[in-house]
């Protein structure tokens, strides 16, 4: 299985941001081929600061 990390992906070295600006969404799934898929992306102050994908890694050229 195909994973990427980009970015701050856990969070890492964001410096003083305050834990109530700091989201995470993620989604898991299944691809067209039947593999199961999983996504997360991180977000601070409301910009995407890093991400993981596990699965359809060729998703990783639109998020950044």
């Amino acid at each position: 299985m195909k994973c990427v990390f980009l970015g701050c992906y856990n969070g890492q070295k964001l410096g003083a941001v305050d834990d109530g600006k700091i989201r995470t969404y993620s989604r898991t799934g299944v691809d067209a081929d039947g593999n199961a898929t999983f996504a997360r992306v991180l977000l601070a102050k409301g910009a995407m600061r890093g991400a993981v994908l596990v699965g359809d890694v060729e998703s990783a050229v639109s998020l950044f």
